[in-house]
């Protein structure tokens, strides 16, 4: 019996996939227990909107901006129709999104970022209380280990809704 091995396209995201990355990101981590206690009544519609808004990389507004807030890179892998052609759409099957400092940045730069996530920024039913205790002392973690170097890191917290970085 012969089998098929699906074919896969990785490419930058655009804007239409972020109902898709928001089901992949919830579906994925329903029954993890960090996410039970993050979200304790289930991630409300306000959670998942928040989220979305969050997941997408905004534009930055110069290299300057880049320099020290980082640029944001997001992917997401297809799987494409095994008979179908190339350029054909396919169904997102996940995603990645990455944070890169290009150069390093001054002490004052990445030692002055703190993480804080409230209602506003992770939506209604979220336990900021465990979101800042999980999610914050690994920001931390994170960014004590970078030290302030030229780093790709994985993107683990949501921006603000105002576009600049939670980190």
């Amino acid at each position: 019996m012969a089998t098929s091995n699906p074919r896969i396209r990785v490419r930058e995201a655009t804007a239409a996939d972020v109902a898709a990355i928001v089901d992949i990101h919830f579906t994925a981590f329903d029954d993890n227990v960090m996410n039970q206690l993050m979200y304790p009544g289930g991630a409300s519609a306000d959670s998942r909107a928040k989220f979305g808004t969050s997941v997408f990389p905004h534009a930055e507004s110069g290299a300057e901006d880049a320099a020290k807030t980082g640029q944001s890179l997001l992917c997401v892998a297809e799987r494409l129709p095994e008979d179908a052609p190339a350029d054909s759409p396919g169904e997102i099957v996940a995603f990645a999104k990455w944070l890169l400092h290009r150069e390093p940045r001054a002490e004052a730069e990445w030692k002055g970022e703190d993480f804080t996530a409230t209602t506003e920024t992770w939506g209604e039913g979220c336990d900021t209380a465990v979101v800042n205790a999980f999610i914050g002392e690994m920001t931390r973690v994170q960014r004590e280990h970078a030290n302030g170097e030229a780093a790709l890191c994985k993107w683990l917290v949501p921006a603000d809704v105002t576009g600049s970085s939670a980190f």
